[in-house]
């Protein structure tokens, strides 16, 4: 696991942390972020589905959810890319309070582009 967590402003850090598990050899990348999905949904009240759709990170296929929820009196908005590669799935996972998503796309843009699936080359 690689966390990085930025300053808390009062409204909440702002977060990159990137995962990775072992997985069945029978194990769908669809299966691999609906797991993912079902912890996010246990870890907070109140998730609402912002986004679902198909691309690719790494030049793997992936899955790409984008959240909203609520932690005390805190709004934060979470955007998680799930990757299957071959039994090893990987979940990436950005976070900011929700009225600071937006400008923090482009730094959770060039940690995406910098990922990379394997021993450092």
């Amino acid at each position: 696991m690689l966390t990085y967590v930025g300053p808390d402003d009062g409204e909440g850090s702002p977060s990159l942390v990137v995962t990775m598990d072992a997985v069945d050899g029978g194990t769908t990348l669809a299966r691999y972020a609906a797991m993912q999905d079902a912890a996010v949904r246990a870890g907070f009240e109140g998730v609402d589905l912002l986004e679902d759709r198909e691309t690719t990170v790494a030049g793997h296929a992936a899955v790409r959810r984008t959240y909203r929820w609520r932690y005390d009196d805190r709004v934060m908005r979470q955007r998680m890319w799930c990757l299957l590669v071959d039994d090893v799935g990987y979940a990436i996972v950005a976070s900011a309070p929700d009225a600071a998503f937006d400008g923090l796309r482009s730094t959770f843009a060039a940690a995406l582009h910098e990922f990379r699936v394997g021993p450092p080359g």
